[in-house]
């Protein structure tokens, strides 16, 4: 299996930590403690299975950290389109409707 650099880990872990604190509202120091935790169970499996992780959206891992299962609201929706498109030119963003178009659970996520 490839290998993922050291800043794409990172940036990944941002977003989990992102959408743990502005979607689903944890505080920062939960957000922090819950993706820890996660990476240090992560650090005892093999490193293809580890790897695993990074196949899921962000939103799925915060979900699952945070106990959702089940559909997002429309302003968590919208919530995570903003942390997935920020530093992107409007003209390149999805509308609002189209946002909310999109599959409602956290599993479809990807």
């Amino acid at each position: 299996m490839g290998d993922l650099d050291q800043s794409a880990k990172n940036e990944f872990w941002g977003l989990v930590r992102r959408t743990l604190v502005e979607v689903l509202g944890k505080s920062e120091r939960d957000a922090d403690t819950e993706i820890e935790s996660l990476t240090e169970r992560l650090d005892a499996l093999s490193h293809d299975d580890a790897l695993m992780i990074y196949h899921n959206s962000p939103i799925q891992v915060a979900a699952n950290l945070a106990g959702v299962d089940g559909p997002l609201t429309a302003q968590q929706e919208l919530a995570y389109d903003d942390i997935m498109n920020r530093g992107r030119p409007a003209s390149e963003r999805p509308t609002e409707k189209e946002v909310l178009r999109r599959p409602k659970d956290v599993s479809d996520f990807n």
